[in-house]
């Protein structure tokens, strides 16, 4: 994510934001790594099964 701020701290006052897509070797990188280690999206964990399913179908269709 790219941001604009009126402030030198990086997560006060943002006034623009713009998602930026990733090079492909990063993602690969990243999934690759989060299958590996099993890892599951910070702060879900104590969800049911299936709304952490739907909710990374819905962040994978936003990066798409």
């Amino acid at each position: 994510m790219e941001r604009r701020s009126g402030s030198w701290k990086a997560n006060r006052d943002t006034e623009e934001a713009v998602v930026v897509t990733p090079p492909a070797e990063l993602l690969d990188y990243a999934r690759r790594a989060m299958t590996h280690l099993g890892a599951d999206i910070p702060g879900l964990t104590g969800f049911p099964e299936s709304v952490r399913d739907r909710l990374a179908a819905r962040l994978t269709a936003q990066l798409a």
